[in-house]
């Protein structure tokens, strides 16, 4: 049972304001905005169909949505700070407007991203295929790739990951 709290009903008026207004910028629910704030960010699988590469669409995510610099970014994906750049600037030349992220049921937990020896890709749709049970051709829909580079993907992470292992 929840504990109730005294508090000031101005400051609880600003805050339904701050989280009314997230809501209405983002297009999110209350529990999507909120949890950003308690819970590992996570990353929407929307941003993979647009045209980029996996680690530009992140990359472009992370900077512009997440507002996360470029070293913060290498260190979250465990990638060299120089192709993170990279990424980005290849992103810019040909993104044209603002990357799209739309709320989806299948959010990536940004830890999930993070590999030095996996690409962006393969830990995508080994995250889609093994935690959330898709199947491959539903995670190449999600992300605008054919099926059989979605299997070719997984199939490498798991040996990357048999072969460490």
């Amino acid at each position: 049972m929840a504990h109730l709290i005294s508090v000031d009903v101005r400051d609880i008026n600003k805050l339904k304001d701050a989280v009314d207004a997230f809501t209405a910028k983002y297009g999110a629910t209350i529990h999507q905005a909120l949890s950003q704030t308690i819970e590992e960010p996570v990353v929407p699988v929307s941003i993979f169909s647009q045209g980029l590469s996996p680690l530009e669409s992140v990359t472009t995510y992370l900077s512009e949505n997440m507002s996360m610099d470029e070293r913060a970014i290498a260190k979250a994906l465990h990638k060299q700070s120089s192709s993170i750049r990279t990424a980005y600037q290849s992103a810019k030349r040909k993104l044209h407007g603002q990357l799209s992220a739309q709320p989806s049921p299948y959010g990536l937990p940004l830890s999930s991203l993070a590999s030095d020896s996996l690409s962006i890709l393969e830990l995508v749709s080994s995250h889609l295929h093994d935690k959330h049970g898709l199947s491959f051709r539903a995670v190449g829909r999600l992300l605008g790739k054919n099926e059989r580079t979605i299997w070719t993907a997984a199939h490498r992470a798991k040996q990357k990951w048999l072969a460490k292992n």
